[in-house]
């Protein structure tokens, strides 16, 4: 699947240029940036919720991807049993048999309410969700937001499980360690040059920090 578009909010105002990007199956994809620098809008592009101002973002992309983020959640009255019961025995039983990792989590805290669970747990629960919508390319906004360093090695643990099983991740955090540590290909958003640099360089936080400085 191919990316090749420009997005912003409208001819007058373009926030990046010719975007390119190549996805396979089990891609890691890290936006990174400054805050307001258009990470949201690339986002939303990809959702179809926003359109590209040149080219299009492939059906096959917009119709398979779900965003997991610090702002969206489940709610919290809820029972983990009434989110399985909703999803169905027919999707629940795909998880386990692809995602038994995920899948188990989930089952051990089936009893519990949403509003009881660890911030990692509810990440779980909403990446559960997700795979049980058939969704194969998942967003992640800052979903390690408020998590503490167990719960987060845990969620990370899985989401690199995730792509090791064929889905694509995309990925943004303000924690370039967790960018590290999840691998795959980088990309910084120059919002001042309306352009997205791929980084090759050091795998240390203090040489990316400083490449996304000198743009």
């Amino acid at each position: 699947m191919n990316i090749h578009i420009d997005i912003g909010y409208s001819k007058s105002l373009v926030l990046y240029k010719d975007i390119n990007m190549s996805l396979s199956k089990g891609d890691i994809i890290n936006i990174v940036g400054e805050n307001g620098s258009g990470k949201s809008t690339f986002y939303k592009t990809l959702i179809g919720e926003i359109p590209a101002l040149r080219g299009e973002v492939p059906t096959e992309i917009k119709k398979n991807i779900a965003t997991i983020s610090d702002y969206i959640s489940i709610p919290y009255e809820l029972l983990v049993s009434d989110v399985v019961d909703f999803i169905g025995k027919e999707s629940t039983e795909k998880i386990k048999a692809k995602y038994i990792d995920i899948y188990q989590i989930v089952m051990d805290y089936k009893g519990q309410k949403v509003k009881t669970l660890s911030s990692g747990q509810r990440r779980i629960l909403e990446i559960f969700s997700v795979l049980a919508s058939g969704k194969s390319i998942i967003i992640l906004d800052e979903a390690c937001n408020a998590l503490d360093f167990k719960n987060k090695d845990i969620f990370l643990t899985q989401v690199k499980k995730l792509a090791g099983s064929g889905v694509i991740i995309f990925n943004t955090s303000h924690n370039l360690e967790d960018v590290f540590y999840l691998g795959g290909t980088i990309f910084v958003l120059s919002k001042e040059k309306k352009s997205i640099f791929t980084y090759d360089g050091e795998k240390s936080v203090e040489k990316l920090s400083l490449f996304m400085k000198q743009l």
